[in-house]
Formats: structure tokens, sequence, C-alpha cells
């Protein structure tokens, strides 16, 4: 009896994962009858359904691989050739320190979204026997934990701006790496408009990819290309350091207050460093399961190696550039080394590429946010309307963010603050409070206090981020111009 329960559960599985539009027609005497009709009749009488409206889960064909590529190319990002000038203000003993703690924390959030995602009915009660819960959106995880009013508000507006905010500072950085590039090549001067405009082009074709599993090659030559880059930083930094009679080690320069917002820039860039929680659930989601199968352990095989591989890419770029350098070095590590060109011209180019796939791997949960918002109110009965819908709305979102990465080329400032308002709780806030509430662990464990201070300190360290980010804004204020980058400026 058992076997033939589980048997019956597993064939209602496609409609607990929700794989279907319309439900399956029941089968009374017209299906009995079914059997009689003619292959004609059949096709005339029976439309072929549409899978569901879902970017991320309508083709369940990712691997541990494929999780390893999708989270390098999200968490190794550009700002990596960063990491050396926070160290400046930091110190060795403390940089070293705060770096440490920020890997461990982010491994920690991130490990908890990865339990989170399924849901195990527990033995004994009603839902024993059942299949797995699986919440493949971070915002049906919100729900789940908040309620499902409160959960979309608690998640979603800090969730847009950190993914839409990524989005256009990746068409920046695109943008700006391939001005670098021809400027380094002898071109004359030009502003970074007609760059952006030609990486957004290019960013339209990649957009049209249907579904986050076909995704996979793209994330795969994204992360290639983070390795790359990050690689060449490290050996150009130990190959061409500044003589060693004028490095210093010491904090750089100026007033105290300016000193004091530099280790706040400096802690918040470090502890926001690592990311991809925002899609932790989504690519997980892409992993294929039965209704009694648990995707944890691969997604768990895939996180543990892209987290030791991003420290090791992280501490070796932070380390050297700054040994290299000292507190002289830029914010950019590759214009500290600038030699030689030709390798220079490569890590620049490398980041393009990555940028390239970073912007899809963020967007595509957007882009299915914005999907499954239409297919709700709009009706779509054919695979042309929907390839239609995809590539207007896709059409339609790079646009804008090629409009604002152009209008204000300056968004870097600007997310900053961003970063720091969306980073914040989708990374280090939410996923121990989710934890607390779904989980209720007793006031006495240790696990209780060990979230709750998470929560707290990391909401503290986002708030000087963010008041940090404003003083960065109101000092460069009087240099910001729209659509600077098409007078040569920047």
């Amino acid at each position: 009896m058992a076997t033939l329960l589980q048997q019956r559960i597993a064939a209602m599985a496609p409609d607990i994962s929700n794989h279907s539009l319309t439900p399956q027609p029941e089968k009374g005497l017209e299906g009995k009858l079914g059997g009689m009709k003619s292959q004609d009749s059949m096709s005339v009488d029976m439309e072929p359904e549409l899978p569901a409206y879902d970017a991320i889960t309508e083709n369940r064909a990712g691997t541990t691989t494929s999780v390893m590529f999708h989270n390098v190319t999200a968490m190794v990002g550009a700002g990596i050739l960063g990491l050396p000038s926070t160290m400046g203000y930091l110190g060795w003993a403390p940089g070293v320190i705060i770096l440490i703690l920020s890997l461990i924390v982010s491994w920690y959030t991130f490990y908890v979204l990865v339990i989170l995602h399924e849901e195990v009915p527990e033995v004994g009660s009603e839902k024993e026997g059942m299949p797995i819960k699986r919440y493949n959106h971070y915002q049906e995880l919100a729900c789940r934990a908040f309620g499902p009013k409160r959960g979309i508000w608690v998640l979603m507006p800090f969730q847009i701006i950190l993914l839409y905010g990524i989005a256009i500072t990746y068409t920046v950085a695109g943008g700006s790496n391939l001005l670098s590039t021809y400027k380094l090549l002898g071109g004359s001067v030009v502003g970074i408009g007609p760059w952006v405009l030609i990486w957004s082009a290019v960013q339209i074709g990649l957009s049209q990819i249907p579904n986050f599993s076909a995704l996979g090659w793209v994330s795969g030559v994204g992360a290639i290309m983070s390795v790359t880059y990050s690689v060449i930083a490290i050996v150009l930094a130990a190959t061409f350091p500044t003589d060693r009679a004028v490095v210093r080690y010491t904090t750089p320069e100026g007033s105290e207050v300016s000193k004091l917002f530099g280790v706040f820039n400096a802690l918040t860039t470090i502890a926001f460093a690592y990311g991809g929680h925002n899609i932790a659930l989504e690519i997980q989601g892409t992993l294929p399961a039965g209704p009694y199968e648990s995707t944890i352990p691969r997604m768990m095989l895939g996180m543990n190696v892209t987290f030791v591989a991003t420290a090791i890419m992280y501490f070796g770029v932070a380390f050297t550039g700054f040994a290299a350098y000292g507190n002289s070095v830029g914010g950019n590590i590759l214009d500290s080394i600038g030699q030689p060109v030709w390798v220079i011209c490569m890590a620049h180019l490398a980041v393009v590429l990555h940028v390239f796939a970073s912007y899809q791997v963020y967007s595509f949960t957007l882009f299915d946010m914005i999907e499954r918002g239409v297919a709700k109110v709009v009706k779509i009965e054919t695979a042309f309307k929907r390839t239609a819908v995809r590539v207007a709305i896709r059409t339609l979102y790079v646009f804008s963010t090629a409009f604002i990465a152009c209008l204000i080329p300056f968004f870097g400032d600007l997310m900053s603050l961003f970063g720091a308002i969306g980073v914040t709780p989708t990374t280090f806030v939410l996923p121990p409070i989710m934890w607390l509430i779904l989980r209720k662990p007793s006031w006495k464990t240790p696990a209780f206090w060990g979230n709750w201070i998470i929560a707290i300190v990391m909401t503290v360290v986002g708030f000087f981020g963010a008041i940090a980010a404003i003083r960065t804004i109101v000092l460069n204020a009087s240099k910001y111009k729209v659509f600077s980058g098409f007078d040569g400026h920047v």
C-alpha cells in the first residue's frame, strides 16, 4: 500500500511543482472515450499546454558545475580589483581579520538560504510522506517566513533596488573597461557613452536566452574571466611592485574625518564583497530533482567550492596589491600597475566579458519577476506570443539600463548607497531572521543568539556604509554632469 501511495503522489508531482498554466482536465466520460477519437479530432479539441511562465525553473537542467559557474560569476565581481585600497585604511591586521570575518558570515548566510530552500514534511505530521516543498524564488521564501503580503514588502524593494542597480553598474563597468582598453591601445579621447551603447547592443542578444539553465555556458565564460583578471592582478602586482623604499602601509593622509569615513567605506566594501545571495534560491531551483529528492547536497558542493575559490582570489588580490603598493594603491589595482600594456588590456577585456555574464545572472531574477507578472494579466496562448513578450520585455530592460548608464555615468557613487541599502537586508539580515522564524530555535541555544548578533551587527555596518556613501555623493556632487559620457569627460 505504501508503495502504491508513493507512486500516486509521484504522479501528481507536475501539478505540485506548478509546471502547468492550466489545470489538467478531469478524466470523466470524455476522457474515457478519448481513445476512440481520431488523431485529427484530438488536435482540434485539445491545444498543447505551455509550461508555467517561469524563466528560472521551466527547464531544470542545472548541474553542480553550472551552480559553481553561476555563483563564481555572481560573487567575484570587478570590485575585487578595489580590495587592496581598502587595506590602506584598515591596515594589515584589521584588514585580514575583517576579510576573514566577512567570508565566514557571508558563507553562513548563504548556507542558511540553501538549507531553507527545501521544506521536508516532518515525521508524524499530517504532511508526512508528501513531496518536498521547494522555494525556488527568494520572494517565495520571504512570504513563507513573513506571510504572503508582508513577505513581499519586506524583500521586494531591497531586492529590486539591488538587482537593477547592479545591472546599471555593470553596464557602466562594461563601457568603462572598453574605453580603458581603447585608450591603452592609443585611441583618441572619447567619452564612455558610445562604449556603453556598444556593450548594451551585445547585451540585448544575450538577454534573449530563454531560461536560467540555458545560461550555464554564459556563466561559465564569466567565471573563467573572473579568475583571469584576478590572476593577472595577483601576478602583475607581485612582478611589478613599487620600490620598497617608498611603500607605506600607514593610513593615507587626510583629515581625521576623511580617515574615519575611509574606514567606513573599507568596512562596507569588504563586508559586501561576497555577493550572490539574492539569486541563491533561483540557482538552486535550476537543479533537477524528483518529488522526494533533495538538491541540498549538490548545491552545498557548488557553494563550498565557490567560496573557497573566491576566498583565494579575494585574499590574493587584496594582499599582493597592498603589499606591492601600500597606501598609494588606487581604487583599481590595474591602474596602479599599468604594465605591460597588452596584459592590462587583456585584464580589462576579461572584466568586460565577465560583466556581460554577471549582468545576465543578476537580471534573470528581474526578467522572471516581470514576465510572470505580465503572464498574470495578459493571456499568452502560444509559444510565439511568449517569445514576443520575452523579447520585448528584455530588450526594453536593457535599453533602460543603458539609458541610465549614459544619463549618469557616475552611477558607481550612487550604487555604493544602493548597495548598502540593498545588500544589508537581503544578504545579512533576512537570512538569519527567516531561519529563526522557520526553525524556531530555543532562546537558550547559541544558534538563536548567533543569528541575532549577525543580523544586528551587519545592520550597523550597513548603516555606516550608507552614511559614507552619502558623504561621497555630497563631496562629488559638483563634478556630476548628466550625459557627460558623450563629451569626452568621462
